[in-house]
């Protein structure tokens, strides 16, 4: 269960920064957008969860 989330929240993470690379040329300082923020904070959180699940032995 754990590997899942994280592999799932992996992907998330380098999904929401590729969206932003491709949106915005290095260097600029854009924001990011509504659809990437959603993206990387929930890949953060399924991160925090697999990492939470793994120390304490729950998966």
């Amino acid at each position: 269960m754990a590997f899942l989330l994280l592999g799932l929240g992996l992907t998330l993470v380098i999904l929401s920064k590729i969206l932003y690379n491709k949106r915005c040329i290095a260097g600029q300082g854009i924001p990011y957008n509504q659809k990437e923020k959603l993206l990387l904070y929930s890949g953060y959180g399924l991160l925090g969860l697999a990492f939470v699940l793994a120390v304490f032995n729950l998966a």
